[in-house]
């Protein structure tokens, strides 16, 4: 069960921007990046388009040649790598139980946000409202 919930998917048009904005903040040609990362103008023009997705090894030499962090030029955020490991620990909970048992727990933790929602100020941490 656990992998096949998890949805890795990539924004390639924002790839693609953020390839052309970092290409273009370090003063480089589209043929400049490409000659640097080995690959062709083309397959940059392709990239920065954010049409389609690249191999994998064509993404890192983009990176490197960029000097940009992969997960940065993905457009992901410090938010969205917390989301995927919160959404990671619960699917590891919830890997070996029944659909009905997941529907339950979810249920579960869908009320438990409810009920402290309502007797709490504020959300989280706050003073009861009905106190």
């Amino acid at each position: 069960m656990g992998g096949e919930y998890l949805m890795n998917t990539i924004d390639y048009w924002r790839l693609g921007n953020n390839v052309r904005s970092y290409r273009m903040q370090r003063g480089m040609t589209q043929e400049a990046l490409a000659e640097k990362a080995q690959i062709s103008a083309k397959g940059i023009q392709k990239v920065e388009a954010g049409k389609s997705g690249m191999r994998m090894d064509t993404f890192v030499q983009i990176s490197d040649a960029l000097m940009v962090s992969m997960d940065v030029l993905a457009g992901r955020r410090e938010e969205d790598r917390a989301a995927l490991r919160h959404q990671e620990f619960f699917y590891s909970l919830v890997e070996d139980k029944t659909e009905d048992e997941v529907e339950f727990a979810v249920e579960l933790v869908r009320m438990v946000f409810y009920l402290r929602k309502r007797y709490t100020a504020g959300g989280f941490g706050g003073n009861r409202q009905d106190a």
